[in-house]
């Protein structure tokens, strides 16, 4: 919830993601990222390659 307030508009210092990033546990940070920034582009590839190794080696 403290990271929402980054989105708001307004001035966002340094010093206030510093204290959100200090009082939000790591691992709700990672699963705020997976739930609204989904999959990144070298994920989705890396995923791509280990199916097409799986089923055809070379």
């Amino acid at each position: 919830m403290v990271l929402s307030y980054a989105a708001l508009p307004g001035e966002t210092t340094a010093e206030l993601i510093g204290q959100a990033l200090e009082q939000v546990p790591i691992k709700q940070v990672w699963a705020w990222c997976r739930r609204h920034l989904g999959t990144i582009l070298r994920s989705q590839r890396v995923a791509a390659r280990r199916a097409v190794q799986s089923c055809c080696p070379a």
